[in-house]
């Protein structure tokens, strides 16, 4: 026997959990009851699936890159992932909740107005991106609140803040 865990949970026809061999489990609890990631965009590629079978699918193992590199980089791993996107490999993006405990985050903030941040991250390089990412969250502390998403696909990264109509 093999103890597996769920790193996340892909969303099919219904939820089933994955762990980092690229197998389907079953999802005892809905997604937000277990705290793990949600997977989108996986309907087309697993068209029948089945609790315990292996999918070793190009965009599951993108999934799980980002869910795995965000855990070992020492500023990203107190950042909660809730979605990952991988409709399309080459467009793959990933929602995360920053913590208010993350060094010098906007003082005077709650756990509960901590900022949401899409992150367009593609299929490519996935550790040097988190990388990036992590160093962009170390220059643009004191903004990360303001900030709607970062691209990640180009040579530099793009940043685009949110609109301020206030």
């Amino acid at each position: 026997f093999k103890t597996r865990k769920a790193l996340a949970c892909v969303n099919l026809y219904r939820y089933f959990c994955v762990d980092e061999d690229l197998v389907l489990l079953e999802a005892a609890k809905e997604p937000e009851d277990q705290n793990l990631p949600v997977i989108l965009g996986l309907g087309g590629k697993i068209i029948v699936p089945k609790a315990g079978k292996q999918y070793d699918i190009k965009e599951l193992r993108i999934a799980l890159d980002i869910i795995k590199e965000a855990k070992v980089n020492s500023l990203l791993k107190d950042c909660r992932i809730n979605k990952i996107d991988v409709t399309n490999a080459a467009t793959a993006s990933f929602f995360m909740l920053i913590p208010s405990t993350l060094p010098n985050y906007p003082k005077g903030k709650s756990q509960a107005e901590s900022a949401g941040l899409d992150v367009r991250i593609g299929q490519d390089n996935i550790s040097g991106k988190m990388h990036i990412l992590s160093g962009v969250f170390m220059q643009l502390k004191n903004d990360l609140s303001k900030i709607k998403y970062i691209d990640l696909r180009f040579k530099e990264p793009v940043i685009r803040f949110n609109d301020n109509k206030n």
